[in-house]
């Protein structure tokens, strides 16, 4: 089990990142109220998400999850909150459309699939279990979700 500091703060950043995407997702909601009911959702489970993988801190000190050692960079986790910080900025200036939120989803919610990372944790307990099959299929099913939106907005 790794338990540095540098994967404490690597978890804490995955935490932020999950939590930036529902900020964004709100950001959508308040910008494009015809779709305000569709956003407020996707926010409302990356908020649930941000939450869970800021708990998986307490559950590997108790020895009940594991988290995959270099699985993420910190880099490469931080070069993408950044982005999404970027998008939230842009979304909040007014300069947003619909399609530019659907597309900006897509490829978040995508690139979280491409990367698995709902896999940040392993080990066979059933915390782990839970914490891998909430954040896989509620991903899964945001990418679907949007793709369908976009799809229809197209």
């Amino acid at each position: 089990m790794a338990d540095s500091s540098g994967t404490v703060d690597l978890l804490l950043l995955l935490a932020q990142h999950e939590e930036a995407i529902g900020r964004l997702y709100s950001s959508y909601a308040r910008r494009l109220p015809e779709q305000a009911d569709f956003w407020n959702q996707l926010a409302a489970d990356e908020a649930r998400h941000g939450a869970l993988v800021g708990n998986l801190r307490a559950r590997m000190e108790a020895g009940s999850l594991q988290f995959t050692p270099g699985r993420f960079s910190h880099q490469a986790v931080s070069g993408s909150l950044d982005h999404v910080r970027e998008e939230i900025a842009l979304a909040e200036s007014g300069e947003l459309t619909p399609m530019h939120a659907l597309a900006t989803a897509l490829d978040l919610e995508t690139a979280l699939i491409e990367s698995r990372f709902f896999e940040v944790v392993e080990g066979d307990s059933k915390e782990a279990a839970e914490v891998k099959q909430s954040l896989g299929a509620d991903t899964f099913q945001h990418r679907e979700l949007v793709r369908a939106a976009w799809e229809k907005a197209r």
